[in-house]
């Protein structure tokens, strides 16, 4: 279960891209290491894959999702390791 969305995080960089609805993605890392993640979405339905009618979109948006999280995942561990 992912951690309540704070609103503040809506910005540009934090938008997964590609997706048929606005979703954004935040992310950070701990002091031991552990990657944490939050997301929000404009439409939530939109993210329930096998709902009649729209799999094929849905999968692209986990798709997009899923892409975000391993670019924001590397992007804190090279951070991390250059302090």
């Amino acid at each position: 279960m992912l951690a309540p969305f704070d609103e503040s995080a809506w910005l540009p960089e934090n938008r997964v891209n590609g997706c048929t609805t606005q979703v954004w993605l935040d992310a950070g890392i701990e002091k031991k290491g552990k990657v944490w993640f939050r997301a929000d979405t404009e439409e939530l339905v939109e993210l329930n894959i096998g709902v009649h009618g729209k799999v094929q979109s849905r999968v692209k948006t986990w798709q997009n999702v899923l892409i975000s999280m391993r670019d924001k995942t590397a992007a804190l561990v090279a951070e991390r390791h250059m302090k």
